[in-house]
């Protein structure tokens, strides 16, 4: 069953991106849809594929940092290569100072410290916690949006958020009570799912805030992330003795290790179309718009993680996921009228964007 699970998962992946290529190619997408569209199928796939590398893929390699790892450096290889011609380079950064550098080229010094515990945080919530329960367990960004701008509840009009945080809130407890009943919740992972809310919220915030958006800087800030990605996650490897994992990466000539390494190919190619286009939809796509794609994209893809790994759930189980996906629709919806208001009465505020994607 495991191997039929992930062979599907395969046939998937080889026929959605041609498909997607078909599509963008043949006008079928409108093109200022494109980025998105590319952005969920391409985030979607590579949940799923870290999803039957973690749990499902039958070999003894049990690295989720190190798979996460390559992931960066396949990402950083391909931005490198890309900047050849712009003759950016990392180590005059370094030697000039960061902050200088990164001032001169109008990046980010925060947002790769961001980006390298947001990707962290989220993989190893995935692999303490099964992709149903994914979306639930990173669902506090608009709680944590909240409490970083809690000066902002002053205006009444903010009320509208409120109902949507509790909501929120009580789905959470709910799902997470029940996980725990029928699966045997990992705190660990429950921990990290916080972790990983927070961070997302702290990277789409300082990504609101590059200076310069440009096609140019963004490929420039992705590169400096994920390079950063990789030491804080060789780092963690290290640290965790993970690395001891290398020594058990498949090699005989078996399914299991072809679907192994097909799958980690897959997910290097996915990381690589998703870092190459999510700063660039975070500036130029309406927030409203593409935090509601990214909703239903989290709710599609929990029930279809439930029916396609054959994951045991409860109808209260699903009571609490509705309701965070209720609340979270409540809180977008909510955020969006303040915001209009607000540009309606022309006063500044700091605005949300609830990114509910992986590497997302």
């Amino acid at each position: 069953k495991d191997r039929l699970t992930v062979l599907t998962s395969l046939v998937v992946c080889a026929v959605l991106f041609p498909t997607c290529h078909l599509m963008n190619c043949g006008g079928c997408i409108c093109e200022r849809h494109q980025i998105p569209v590319v952005h969920v199928i391409c985030a979607t796939l590579l949940l799923f594929i870290h999803r039957a590398l973690f749990w499902t893929v039958n070999v003894l390699f049990d690295g989720p940092m190190l798979i996460t790892l390559l992931e960066c450096i396949v990402t950083s290889c391909v931005c490198a290569f890309r900047l050849r011609a712009s003759r950016f380079s990392l180590w005059e950064c370094v030697r000039k100072g960061l902050r200088t550098a990164m001032s001169e080229h109008s990046l980010s010094l925060k947002l790769p410290v961001f980006f390298a515990l947001m990707i962290t945080f989220n993989n190893m919530c995935l692999y303490y916690l099964d992709l149903p329960v994914y979306f639930v367990a990173r669902s506090f960004s608009p709680l944590f949006n909240v409490i970083l701008f809690y000066r902002m509840l002053k205006d009444r009009r903010l009320l509208l958020i409120l109902p949507g945080i509790a909501l929120i809130i009580v789905g959470y407890i709910i799902t997470m009570v029940e996980e725990n009943t029928i699966n045997l919740l990992i705190a660990e992972g429950v921990i990290l799912g916080v972790l990983s809310s927070l961070f997302v919220e702290f990277y789409t915030l300082e990504t609101n805030k590059l200076p310069d958006k440009t096609p140019e800087v963004y490929l420039k800030q992705v590169y400096v992330n994920n390079v950063c990605g990789v030491i804080l996650l060789l780092v963690g490897a290290f640290a965790t003795s993970e690395l001891t994992e290398l020594q058990f990466l498949p090699i005989a000539p078996t399914l299991d290790t072809l679907v192994f390494w097909s799958l980690l190919v897959l997910g290097c190619i996915c990381a690589a179309i998703v870092g190459g286009v999510v700063l660039e939809e975070i500036n130029s796509y309406p927030s409203f718009h593409r935090q509601m794609l990214g909703l239903v994209r989290s709710v599609l893809q929990t029930i279809a993680a439930v029916f396609i790994f054959f994951v045991y759930t409860t109808k209260l189980w699903w009571v609490g996921v509705l309701l965070v996906a209720i609340g979270t629709a409540l809180y977008i919806v909510g955020q969006r009228k303040h915001e209009e208001t607000a540009a309606y009465s022309s006063t500044k505020a700091p605005v949300s964007q609830l990114p509910l994607l992986v590497s997302d």
